[in-house]
């Protein structure tokens, strides 16, 4: 048996679909109407991510790094500061530099900062097991040096974390106060006056979605 395709022009549709309308008008309302509701359920479905992340490619470097650093420490807002120097482990450096710790920890949307200096080692006596600062003394020479970095080395969640393998970065990652209503403009300004207060020669570098945040809204 041949079919015969029926091939139907614009002129020959518009005036079926008109008398299907005038004859039968209660069959558009309710077609609108359907489609109304079809589209509006999905509508309701949609969501906007309003947050930078959200508009950074998955594959940038930077997101990725503070993804890690938001696994390792429970998605709490974090900023990061590291500091770079080639004598980082010397007496002076870690002076000084255990008071930028202090300085930042005194900024009141900053409940912890993890560094260096806050890091903890468990030691066993015959009075049972005990919590000791990590560096309970500074190195006073080389060879004071050189043994802190070989005792630093057998620390494996110290190195690649808060210090670097090469020991001439340091960081020190702060955790913000999520419940608090803060202020990042105001966050970012009393960071940079410590960094300017306390680089050189030591280079500093921060970053963080706080930053980011600030300094995409002063643009």
């Amino acid at each position: 048996v041949y079919f015969c395709p029926i091939i139907m022009d614009s002129k020959q549709f518009t005036n079926i679909l008109y008398k299907f309308i005038s004859h039968k008008p209660w069959a558009l309302v309710i077609a609108i109407f359907a489609l109304t509701i079809f589209f509006l359920t999905g509508a309701l479905k949609l969501e906007f991510d309003p947050s930078i992340k959200s508009m950074v490619p998955k594959q940038n470097e930077f997101l990725q790094t503070m993804e890690e650093i938001d696994d390792l420490f429970g998605g709490t807002t974090i900023v990061v500061l590291a500091v770079e120097s080639d004598s980082l482990l010397y007496e002076h450096t870690l002076a000084k530099y255990k008071k930028f710790a202090d300085s930042l920890a005194d900024i009141d949307v900053i409940e912890k900062v993890v560094s260096i200096y806050s890091a903890t080692r468990m030691t066993s006596s015959k009075e049972g097991f005990q919590v000791t600062p990590l560096i309970i003394r500074f190195p006073k020479n080389v060879a004071e040096v050189d043994s802190l970095k070989d005792y630093l080395s057998s620390t494996s969640r110290v190195i690649g974390n808060i210090i670097s393998d090469d020991f001439q970065m340091m960081s020190f990652i702060c955790q913000l106060t999520v419940s608090y209503d803060y202020d990042e403009h105001e966050l970012v300004n009393k960071i940079e006056e410590l960094v300017k207060q306390f680089e050189g020669p030591e280079k500093i570098y921060f970053a963080g979605m706080p930053i980011t945040r600030a300094n995409v809204t002063n643009q």
